[in-house]
């Protein structure tokens, strides 16, 4: 199984990210953030692919961001999704 997991806002969100990256037994972990994650979000013991994105845009904005830069990156028939980090429009 795949892990998706968003880092946005939210007191002790990146530490609940981390946390399920290290407990789960994951085929592949992809983590979606701004430029400010992707420059300090590590997890050393954990190898994940990170997709910048531009957290401030329109909801239709984020919607087609998204869709082009996952766009052949799945590739599990099962995937857990993380969002509890952020505002909720992410």
């Amino acid at each position: 199984m795949e892990l998706v997991a968003l880092l946005s806002t939210g007191k002790g969100t990146w530490g609940q990210v981390a946390g399920l990256m290290k407990k789960g037994e994951w085929e592949k972990v992809t983590v979606v953030g701004n430029d400010f994650a992707n420059q300090n979000f590590n997890v050393p013991e954990i190898p994940f692919d990170f997709i910048e994105v531009d957290l401030n845009k329109s909801l239709v904005q984020l919607k087609k961001e998204f869709s082009k830069k996952f766009e052949g990156r799945i590739n599990a028939l099962e995937v857990a999704l993380s969002i509890a980090s952020g505002s909720g429009k992410e």
